[in-house]
């Protein structure tokens, strides 16, 4: 299948607004197609996604035009993390996990493998799903992304508690807390005080290579 996928990177900034990373995402005219079938997460489409997850890791490590740190995201029902073997690229990476699926032991057990070995990670969409505390106690994950979901919705002040509250349990981890879905000042402002980094289109939408 020719799938003509590209990666996209999105900036991420710190207080300052200054960019510290990166995070791919896939582009390209089948990437909807892939994204469905990502998102259906039936064990019927298991090879499937295992194919396309690493092709789309493959594809984000190997364009990284930069040497800030790179966020890519691993799917939930991926057995293998880290497709590309440490020590083939330069530059930090950043492994995203969701967390409905991470009780599932094989892959915990090659998460915690790949830690000893240096490899950093992240809790992805904080807030929009199946807490596993116990098992992010365990990870000790270096950064918390907390779900646009959740951050979009901060300017009600019920839904603020809520984000503060999210943000200072992933504190307590000792995590690095990272604001998703910024697309105002007016929310940026309202994550400031609770938040160590931000990304959303507020500070740059994702651009391929071929536009940076």
């Amino acid at each position: 299948m020719n799938t003509n996928l590209f990666p996209a990177f999105q900036p991420i900034v710190n207080k300052s607004r200054e960019v510290i990373a990166h995070e791919a995402l896939i582009r390209g005219p089948m990437s909807r197609t892939i994204i469905e079938i990502f998102e259906r997460s039936s064990t019927l489409d298991f090879s499937r996604i295992q194919h396309f997850d690493s092709m789309c890791k493959c594809l984000a490590i190997r364009a990284h035009p930069f040497r800030t740190p790179l966020f890519i995201n691993s799917h939930p029902f991926s057995l293998n993390p880290l497709p590309i073997p440490l020590g083939t690229f330069d530059f930090p990476l950043v492994i995203e996990l969701t967390e409905h699926r991470l009780h599932d032991r094989a892959l915990l057990k090659e998460v915690m493998r790949l830690k000893d070995l240096g490899v950093t990670f992240a809790i992805d969409d904080f807030g929009k799903g199946y807490f596993d505390l116990a098992f992010i106690m365990d990870l000790r994950p270096e950064y918390i992304k907390i779900a646009k979901e959740v951050v979009q919705s901060i300017n009600n002040p019920q839904k603020f508690q809520i984000f503060r509250y999210l943000a200072e349990i992933s504190q307590q981890f000792g995590s690095t807390v990272i604001t998703e879905g910024i697309e105002s000042e007016e929310l940026f402002e309202l994550a400031l005080p609770y938040s160590d980094a931000f990304q959303g289109y507020y500070f740059g939408y994702p651009q391929s290579i071929l536009s940076i």
